[in-house]
């Protein structure tokens, strides 16, 4: 069996699938150590840690910013204090773990760097196909994003880079389906291998009884874009105008909607275990972060979409081909706008029935794909990651 060293940064649309993937190599007997942030360690459970230390303070996302000029942000205030925090932990991981092969997230670039330094056999974990489709729709970025890996390389007193420090050469596993990454660059080695979260479901889920009511997921991610701040009022009047025919479960990580609302159809949270409360929601409004959308199309969920930047339009694009729900503009939405989007999604039958086939797509023999790629790639981690032919069509107990 081999030893596995894990590097992600400490944001939870990358450190769940990051789960995933983990524990389908602990089943197969691997050891497995992590480098991460002490403020995730509690989601790691028992696992072999090398603390990185605390979350460094990035910049607060301006909705403003898109384009390149925010992929330009997302390096110079993520990307790059990330990957200088993680380094220690990086390098001290490689000498006490001595680790067989990495498993690196697409956005820890620092530690593919490592890897590649140290001679480490790595594959990239892409949590969302965002940057997949900037690739393939736009190639000649690729040099510009070789001249930001330059500079990172250089403050870490890297010398030697790799071609590609965000898809490495060994390969890339992405958690995802091919309805939502679309086509693969022929000079990519990447590999969909669904959505790999239904082992995170919590082993005591509060059996309470449901309220009555269509239930509305709102769940608008981690960052605080101000945005946020006019979408969930937005929202929460939405929520008003369809009245007690639904009950909304709205999260409010930053407090800004107030702990209660007064009325028995809306519940206004802080913080959700999102996986335990999918199962037996009728609808979902979300900004289109991958782990979100993933997550919710697991469960056969139809989404609302108020995508605002990075991948965010993208795969709230791919949501509309794909039938499997409806995208609203955030910079112009009214409370009319999300309770005509929800009422559409829940009461129009297809709607639903395409995120029933999304699901089949996601969960079909999902931890059995990537356990074929990963013990074929480890037998001789030396070779690239090779598809291995599996098909499994199950349905998703709900």
């Amino acid at each position: 069996m081999s030893r596995i060293l894990i590097a992600c940064p400490p944001w939870e649309g990358h450190l769940n699938p990051t789960i995933g993937v983990a524990t389908v190599l602990q089943s197969m007997g691997h050891e497995v150590a992590w480098i991460a942030h002490d403020a995730v360690h509690h989601l790691l459970g028992q696992a072999n840690v090398f603390s990185a230390g605390a979350i460094p303070e990035v910049a607060q996302c301006s909705s403003e910013v898109r384009g390149l000029a925010a992929l330009q942000n997302c390096w110079n205030d993520w990307y790059f204090p990330v990957a200088i925090s993680m380094d220690a932990a990086v390098l001290n991981a490689i000498a006490r773990f001595s680790p067989d092969a990495m498993l690196v997230d697409q956005q820890a670039i620092g530690a593919a760097l490592r890897a590649h330094q140290t001679g480490l056999p790595w594959l990239t974990l892409a949590s969302s196909p965002g940057e997949l489709a900037t690739r393939r729709d736009h190639p000649s970025i690729l040099q510009w994003t070789k001249a930001l890996v330059e500079k990172l390389a250089r403050q870490l007193g890297i010398g030697s880079i790799p071609n590609d420090a965000l898809f490495s050469s060994f390969g890339c596993i992405m958690p995802s389906c091919p309805a939502l990454m679309g086509p693969v660059p022929d000079d990519l080695l990447v590999h969909d291998v669904g959505c790999l979260a239904r082992h995170r479901r919590s082993s005591t889920i509060n059996q309470e009884v449901s309220p009555s009511g269509l239930r509305i997921l709102v769940t608008l991610g981690t960052f605080d874009h101000e945005a946020n701040a006019k979408l969930l009022q937005d929202t929460l009047a939405a929520a008003h105008e369809l009245g007690s025919r639904t009950h909304w479960t709205i999260v409010d990580p930053n407090g800004l909607l107030g702990t209660d609302d007064g009325h028995e159809y809306i519940t206004i949270q802080r913080r959700i275990r999102q996986i335990d409360v999918l199962p037996g929601v009728a609808a979902v409004v979300c900004h289109g972060g991958h782990n979100t959308i993933a997550e919710s199309l697991l469960f056969g969920i139809p989404v609302v979409v108020a995508p605002i930047k990075n991948d965010q339009p993208y795969i709230a694009q791919k949501v509309v081909e794909a039938g499997a729900g409806l995208r609203i503009r955030s910079a112009h939405v009214t409370a009319s706008h999300i309770a005509s989007a929800v009422g559409r999604v829940i009461t129009e039958p297809h709607f639903r029935d395409a995120a029933q086939r999304m699901s089949i797509a996601l969960f079909s023999g999902a931890e059995e794909r990537v356990s074929a790629l990963l013990a074929s790639w480890l037998a001789d981690p030396s070779r690239p990651l090779t598809p291995h032919p599996f098909t499994s069509v199950r349905s998703v107990d709900r």
